[in-house]
């Protein structure tokens, strides 16, 4: 009978350092999960840092944009204005070589410059208008 306690006694001591060997086993797999886990995790931190900084600089470029587009915009404007002024004066001259009819072309003369002073009063009431 001793010999069949002694078996029964060092059964149970096995099981239970298996039981203790999958237990340590199970602890050193949640550990290295949990270390791979925090890797991937400060990888994805480090590139969501990169991504904020990369915006931040693509926004800092769009605002730039937008303000040397208006920039662009109010020159070409002027610009435009301008070349309509030329224009008008370039066909006056042509206008005044060819006619040369006197009193006629006086006239004309002073009805183009009178709208011309029209529309520029016009477009400065519009342009304070815009910008008041």
């Amino acid at each position: 009978m001793s010999q069949k306690k002694n078996r029964t006694q060092k059964k149970p001591k096995s099981e239970i350092k298996l039981a203790e060997e999958r237990f340590q086993n199970c602890i050193v797999k949640r550990n290295s999960l949990n270390d791979e886990a925090r890797a991937v995790r400060d990888e994805r931190n480090s590139l969501h840092d990169q991504r904020n900084k990369v915006m931040e600089e693509i926004m800092k470029y769009r605002d730039e944009m937008k303000s040397n587009t208006t920039t662009k915009t109010k020159h070409q404007n002027a610009r435009n204005s301008a070349q309509e002024k030329a224009k008008k004066l370039i066909e006056l001259k042509q206008q005044k070589r060819k006619g040369k009819k006197g009193e006629k072309s006086m006239k004309d003369t002073v009805q183009a410059l009178h709208s011309e002073i029209l529309n520029l009063e016009k477009k400065k009431r519009n342009y304070r208008d815009a910008y008041s």
